[in-house]
């Protein structure tokens, strides 16, 4: 008796305090939403939750909360929960580089750039970015480790892309040293694997972190503050190997700091969904 007496009392509230929301993904009108912005108010993130992947409703209407926030709160980012790394092909395609939409589609991992929504938003996106005079792009992000945190090579194969613009025979040595080595090296396998490779991948990595804290390197260049971003994801592999972790710093890039940890171990990490951000960046 009690616990339906509780449930009646809840329904009650509800009743007079819900906002009642317009299922349809093609709305160009904002009036049920203005409720959600009176709540945002003059915040920079908004963070969009979901109970679970892959559900068609959550996804357009995430999407359409996003074009209301753009539209009227001035956001411009959205961040997706897929890779940093994998990510950086629909960076560029929402600025309009001129790229295959499959093979944008494709490289957004967990399966994200598969479904109807989320390819629809970056097309919208990059609509939206050719009409633009302001310079104030829409960008788009991922914020995973690489390959769903459980390998370095991709994030350590865009650090060395990075590195062939801004010093080419520092890219040539890591691609020869580090990239190797990460290859061979997966996150299951690492309390499989002889110490002294995770130790020779740990100084390694120590090196390369090295050689950003001490220098001032050029971010002028969209293609290049893609790539750099790329170097957050392997200072998880040397966490989980052992070495020292690395204190903050660096240069902002593009409202990411080059020496701010963003990872989380994946058996700490359980939390979904995205985030969108007033004049820079959106997260999930």
């Amino acid at each position: 008796m009690t616990d339906d007496t509780d449930v009646q009392e809840f329904l009650g509230w509800a009743r007079h305090r819900a906002l009642p929301l317009d299922s349809a993904a093609d709305r160009d009108h904002w009036q049920d939403l203005e409720g959600i912005g009176d709540l945002v108010g003059n915040v920079r993130v908004v963070g969009l939750g979901e109970s679970h992947h892959y559900v068609r409703e959550f996804n357009r209407f995430r999407s359409r909360l996003f074009k209301y926030l753009v539209d009227r709160k001035g956001f411009r980012v959205f961040v997706l929960e897929c890779g940093l790394v994998e990510a950086r092909r629909a960076y560029d395609y929402v600025l309009g580089e001129d790229l295959s939409p499959d093979d944008v589609f494709i490289n957004i991992n967990n399966n994200f750039g598969l479904l109807k929504e989320v390819q629809e938003l970056l097309a919208w996106m990059r609509k939206t970015n050719r009409s633009r005079r302001d310079g104030k792009k829409l960008l788009f992000y991922g914020m995973d480790g690489s390959a769903g945190w459980t390998r370095a090579d991709t994030a350590i194969a865009a650090v060395c892309d990075y590195l062939d613009v801004v010093d080419p025979p520092l890219a040539e040595i890591y691609r020869g040293t580090l990239l190797p080595l990460a290859a061979g090296l997966t996150l299951y396998d690492l309390p499989r694997l002889p110490q002294d490779s995770v130790d020779r991948m740990a100084c390694d990595l120590s090196s390369l972190v090295s050689h950003f804290g001490s220098r001032s390197l050029p971010t002028s260049h969209d293609r290049v503050r893609t790539s750099s971003n790329g170097w957050r994801c392997p200072l998880t592999w040397r966490a989980i190997s052992g070495s020292r972790w690395p204190r903050s710093s660096g240069a902002p890039i593009d409202g990411c700091c080059i020496g701010t940890i963003c990872a989380i171990s994946p058996w700490l990490s359980s939390s979904s969904g995205s985030t969108t951000e007033r004049e820079g960046r959106v997260g999930s």
